[in-house]
C-alpha cells in the first residue's frame, strides 16, 4: 500500500505530465474500465463510466491516502489499495498518431542507416 509521499507524487505526477505524455487537468475522460467491477460498491461498474465519460478533470489534489480528482459534474475519490497502481490509456486516435510516427521514424533510421554503409 502506498504510503502519503507517493499518493502525492502521483497526482502531482498526473497534474504534470501522467503516463501518457499529458497532464491530466483540462483532458476529457473517454471512458473507464474497471478491471474489477466490485472496486466500487456505488454506482454500477457500467453507470460509473457513463458518468465519467465526456467530463474534464478541472483539478487533482489528495486527501489522506485518496487522489481527488475534481470533474465538471462529479468528484472522483480513487483509493490506489495494494498495488498503488493507476493506468492512464491515450484514446485511440492519440495511441495511432503515435504509432505511425514511430513508424516513420523507425523508417527514416533504417534509411539513415543504409546511407551510411554505402558511403563506405
Amino acid at each position: 500500500m502506498p504510503e502519503l509521499p507517493e499518493v502525492e507524487t502521483i497526482a502531482e505526477s498526473l497534474r504534470r505530465a501522467g503516463e501518457v505524455g499529458l497532464p491530466l487537468v483540462g483532458q476529457t475522460l473517454v471512458g473507464a474500465t474497471l478491471r474489477w467491477p466490485r472496486h466500487i460498491a456505488q454506482p454500477t461498474a457500467l453507470e460509473f463510466a457513463e458518468l465519467v465519460r465526456g467530463q474534464t478533470v478541472r483539478a487533482i489534489g489528495r486527501r489522506g491516502k485518496f487522489l481527488v480528482l475534481d470533474l465538471d459534474r462529479h468528484t472522483l475519490l480513487i483509493h490506489l489499495r495494494m498495488s498503488g497502481d493507476l493506468r492512464m490509456a491515450a484514446s485511440a486516435a492519440r495511441a495511432n498518431e503515435r504509432r505511425k510516427r514511430a513508424t516513420i521514424a523507425r523508417v527514416m533510421e533504417r534509411a539513415r542507416q543504409r546511407l551510411r554503409a554505402r558511403s563506405r
